[in-house]
């Protein structure tokens, strides 16, 4: 028995290849169990009963008990399917002649499969992180052509604000020159409306007519005016928008207050003649 177990130990099976022939065999007990027929089993292997999945740390307890009773061992081997057991653990359990060989063949096909399945998978995982980084390089592109675009829109639109703003500038310019012209033809205005009035001014004023044609005569000459008189009418005037000024500030407290405050009437006077197209209630007539 012993030497049995040595040589088995030395066929390079690992515990987890042969985990669907020790579930198989626990099965087996469980389903004698239920139907109370007797099946002696090892301990190791009666202690899984009813698990759900046994762990992989006690498969290789588990797989020692069931080689070191052949008698166990033949009986599950008896009920072995290719339906419930792999081909490794149907070689394990019904060990015919040359089993050694074959199970360390379908080991080694079975590591060079899950090895391609590895790779597989690697690739397979590869090539959906050449994908995502393709996607994220074309996102990429289009968003460097969508960004030049977008710079080229920008330069286009600041060309046209800076022909604009120069076309402004021109425009600017073109109103003060225009501004200048206009204050120099209103200086001008002035200037020749000054002298209009001069000449009105030292104009004489026509005779009045009695209906009869009078024989031409010489106009006479200016009238000369006295800076006396100048700078007595100047001092009326003065008085007398001070009592208006006086008269409309006190109108407001009351009829008593405007009546106190209202201006004597002043002597008659005679008036100056005022220059021709000057309105008798301006400040002018007032100058």
């Amino acid at each position: 028995m012993f030497v049995n177990y040595r040589f088995v130990m030395s066929v390079g099976i690992e515990h987890r290849d042969l985990r669907s022939a020790i579930e198989f065999a626990v099965l087996m007990v469980e389903e004698a169990n239920k139907g109370k027929r007797s099946l002696p089993a090892p301990s190791e292997v009666r202690a899984h009963v009813g698990a759900k999945r046994i762990p992989t740390g006690s498969l290789g307890r588990i797989r020692r008990a069931i080689e070191a009773d052949d008698v166990f061992r033949e009986r599950i081997a008896a009920g072995a399917v290719p339906e419930l057991v792999d081909p490794i653990g149907l070689l394990w359990l019904q060990r015919p002649s040359g089993w050694e060989e074959r199970a360390e063949a379908l080991v080694a096909e079975r590591v060079e499969a899950e090895r391609d399945a590895d790779l597989r998978g690697a690739l397979k995982r590869a090539e959906k992180r050449r994908a995502a980084a393709e996607q994220v390089a074309t996102r990429a592109r289009a968003e460097i052509v969508e960004r030049d675009d977008t710079i080229r829109s920008l330069q286009t639109r600041l060309d046209e604000v800076v022909a604009d703003l120069a076309k402004a500038d021109d425009a600017v310019a073109e109103l003060r020159a225009e501004l200048v012209d206009v204050r120099n033809e209103a200086r001008h205005a002035r200037d020749r409306e000054a002298a209009l009035r001069a000449k009105l001014d030292a104009r004489p004023e026509p005779a009045e007519s009695d209906g009869r044609e009078a024989d031409p005569v010489e106009p006479p000459p200016a009238p000369s005016i006295d800076p006396d008189e100048v700078v007595e009418v100047a001092d009326s005037v003065r008085r007398l928008a001070d009592r208006l000024d006086a008269a409309v500030a006190h109108a407001a407290s009351g009829p008593a207050a405007a009546e106190a405050a209202a201006p004597t009437p002043a002597p008659r006077r005679r008036p100056l003649r005022l220059p021709g197209g000057v309105i008798a209630s301006s400040a002018a007539a007032a100058e």
